[in-house]
């Protein structure tokens, strides 16, 4: 038993470092701006790890995944605002939509890039950051390059006080909290099958292969976990 909590002892320093942060950022005026980018950079920076650390695949296509988590949100919050009584699960509903949509796009994009390496996998992924945009701008359900704004509807949904206080204070408390669990789970990773098996590939995938260990499988759980957390931080901002 001792042996099985020793594992999570290096998440130690790892939440430390946030509760330092985070104590840093309440209590010295004017440091929050600077703490919160911090740990929206550190989260998206965990999230990006989860992939490229674990296996040596650079992937560019994060700004797709962020954003679609960026507009699920948005869509949810602008879809569901005449529905009586949903108050802050709107914020949860959110969430879900934004995890959901990066899991799609991800599961899709994977299935096609995955089966490249190298700079070619790198520059499909950057195809998929400009299809994203084209799709964007031309998709009506975005309302195009002017943005999906929603500020009237969570007043409407929340009260201008908890909307302002969420959008502020709060959304930057949840990038904290994905932050927090992007280190989990890539400790989990680190310490599992799958740890093991993304190690052997990003040393030499052919010889991992011919080990037995299914690359391709293993490198979609890495890449579908990776671009939801960018989809969960791109919510929150």
């Amino acid at each position: 038993m001792k042996k099985d909590i020793s594992k999570y002892y290096p998440l130690i320093p790892v939440f430390a470092a946030y509760l330092v942060l985070f104590l840093v950022g309440r209590n010295i005026s004017g440091m929050w701006q600077l703490v919160a980018m911090l740990l929206f950079y550190s989260a998206l920076g965990q999230a990006f790890n989860i992939f490229l650390g674990m296996t040596g695949y650079v992937d560019f296509g994060y700004v797709a995944f962020m954003g679609v988590g960026t507009y699920g949100m948005a869509l949810a919050i602008t879809k569901f605002a005449h529905i009586e009584g949903l108050g802050i699960w709107i914020i949860i509903i959110g969430f879900i939509l934004a995890l959901l949509m990066s899991t799609l796009l991800s599961m899709a994009v994977g299935a096609v890039a995955l089966r490249l390496r190298g700079a070619y996998f790198a520059i499909a992924t950057i195809g998929v950051n400009e299809g994203f945009r084209f799709f964007i701008e031309g998709a009506r359900i975005w309302n195009g390059s002017e943005g999906i704004i929603f500020v009237a509807e969570l007043n409407q949904i929340l009260g201008r006080k908890t909307a302002s206080s969420l959008m502020t204070y709060g959304a930057d408390i949840m990038v904290l909290v994905i932050a927090v669990l992007a280190a989990v789970v890539t400790l989990c990773y680190m310490r599992s099958k799958i740890g093991y098996a993304l190690t052997a590939l990003r040393e030499d995938e052919d010889a991992a292969k011919v080990m037995g260990i299914n690359t391709t499988k293993y490198k979609i759980i890495a890449f579908i976990t990776s671009a939801c957390f960018a989809g969960l931080v791109g919510a929150s901002s």
